[in-house]
């Protein structure tokens, strides 16, 4: 999104409004980032992007009843260490693929060995629930485009003057020349 701010005209931000309300993908846009991209944009913009940043914030405020929920919940149900961990390794959820715990796992997503120590309750279990929800900085995803019309998506490892380096999986890593790059989505385009 960060590309947007660097053009903030009325054309852009009606087109960008236009197919953002089309995506899918639109709903796990934060109404925040939405907000501060939207409020550079020109004053016949901003009733269209008020429309479309009240919609993210319903989206929010019903993932914000369903953690409360699930927070009351485990309150009255705590969770079972052995468990946790057997879905966190199992094939279904793939979340070692990307984090790791202790020596095990993947290194695309952060470390979360510790990560009780820099997150409270609410924000772990929603990071679970809503994994798409918000992003570490530094592991935002990315989408580049090559000229030959490849995409890669993942996390940005290198942005160096001659080439990206992206992690695509758990021991995956595509190197693209920056000659080569035709343009980058979703997250920050290096």
């Amino acid at each position: 999104m960060t590309v947007f701010e660097q053009l903030p005209d009325e054309e852009l931000g009606l087109k960008l409004l236009s197919t953002l309300r089309q995506s899918a993908a639109a709903k796990s846009l934060p109404a925040a980032s939405a907000r501060t991209l939207f409020a550079k944009f020109p004053a016949a913009v901003q009733p269209d992007a008020a429309t479309f940043i009240a919609s993210l914030d319903a989206d929010t405020a019903k993932q914000a009843v369903r953690i409360d929920a699930l927070l009351a919940d485990l309150k009255a149900h705590p969770g079972d260490i052995r468990r946790g961990q057997a879905i966190f390794n199992s094939s279904k959820t793939a979340c070692v693929a990307c984090h790791k715990i202790g020596y095990l796992g993947g290194n695309i997503g952060p470390d979360l060995t510790r990560i009780s120590e820099a997150r409270g309750e609410r924000d772990l279990l929603e990071a679970i629930v809503y994994p798409s929800a918000s992003f570490v900085r530094s592991y935002e995803p990315v989408i580049v485009a090559t000229k030959s019309g490849d995409e890669h998506s993942g996390v940005l490892r290198k942005d160096a003057p001659d080439e990206l380096v992206i992690a695509t999986g758990a021991n995956a890593e595509v190197h693209i020349a920056r000659a080569d790059v035709a343009g980058c989505g979703r997250g920050r385009c290096p």
